[in-house]
């Protein structure tokens, strides 16, 4: 858990976090130590640069013994992966803010795209939307956490968890339905929500507090599998 303390112009938004069931966890500063890529033995080097104003990121694929397989630079300053079947998925995001990513409230944008591992060419991607956080992808699904929109007119909609599939991208398979828009109840300018992925479900953890006295508020686990199926 990090504490958000300080001068953070952020303080008033929540902080995700998502542990993989390598117990390797990702959040706003993963980055730092070569972070491994979930299911591999490969690693990236990420580089952030600020070019006449604009976020900048050179990333490297490293392999198993640290080689370079390939280098590229993007403008979109986030950057982490995933190999599945043998195949390396990347995910690249653009956060509201300097380094002010995994805040609720401020996705901007993503693309989510499938990597020739030894080439870094690009076979496949999507667009994702504002405020579509990606966990991960299992099998031919790829799961995200939508936060909720608090609306003066009409029906505000509540924080939510799905799926999407590469045939019917467009298509969002609802799994669970938060009971809150804008966020959960007795938020504070210390709270953690904590995306574990576990093999058969999602555990979803909320923590309110500094690191040193951090208090789980409530936790959910949700089944992977729909109820249709």
């Amino acid at each position: 858990m990090f504490s958000l303390t300080g001068c953070n112009p952020y303080a008033g938004y929540f902080f995700y976090e998502i542990e993989y069931p390598s117990g390797r966890v990702v959040n706003a500063y993963y980055w730092r130590d070569n972070p491994t890529i979930e299911d591999s033995n490969f690693s990236l080097s990420i580089e952030y640069r600020r070019v006449e104003g604009e976020d900048k990121s050179v990333i490297k694929l490293l392999g198993e013994d640290g080689e370079e397989l390939w280098v590229k630079e993007t403008g979109q300053p986030y950057y982490r992966g995933q190999v599945v079947d043998g195949e390396l998925w990347v995910c690249e995001e653009v956060w509201r803010g300097i380094l002010a990513g995994f805040y609720d409230g401020l996705l901007e944008s993503g693309k989510i795209s499938c990597v020739e591992i030894t080439t870094g060419e690009t076979k496949w991607e999507q667009a994702t939307g504002e405020n579509e956080f990606f966990l991960f992808k299992r099998e031919e699904r790829f799961y995200f956490y939508q936060r909720g929109e608090m609306r003066k007119w009409g029906k505000s909609e509540y924080a939510h968890l799905y799926y999407r599939t590469m045939e019917e991208w467009e298509e969002k398979h609802l799994i669970y339905e938060f009971d809150y828009a804008e966020k959960p109840e007795d938020a504070d300018s210390w709270c953690i929500m904590k995306f574990v992925i576990q093999e058969d479900a999602i555990v979803v953890e909320y923590w309110n507090g500094s690191y040193e006295m951090a208090e789980m508020l409530w936790t959910i686990e949700v089944p992977l599998q729909t109820e249709r199926e």
